[in-house]
């Protein structure tokens, strides 16, 4: 009966030990994937601020085409068109 209890006691030791060190792995593990995925969020945050600058820039240069489209048509428009003749008052 001396025997049992120490070999119940030895095991729950040993479990005990093991469990730790699979839990001190696995706590491991999460850290280091917490570094590598801190690490990906912020090289996905700088091409988030690169594209966002990007964009900015593009909506502005489509604007000031835009611009630029709508006068030279209004010239185009007004070099073609001749202006009506005069009204005389009769």
């Amino acid at each position: 009966q001396d025997n049992l209890v120490f070999n119940i006691m030895f095991d729950n030791i040993w479990t005990d030990m093991n469990m730790r060190r699979m839990i001190q792995e696995a706590s491991n593990r999460i850290s280091h994937a917490e570094t590598i995925l801190t690490g990906v969020v912020l090289g996905i945050k700088q091409q988030l601020t690169t594209c966002e600058a990007d964009r900015d820039r593009k909506s502005k240069e489509v604007k000031r085409l835009a611009g630029e489209h709508f006068t030279t048509r209004v010239s185009i428009v007004r070099h073609i068109i001749e202006p009506p003749p005069p009204y005389s008052s009769v």
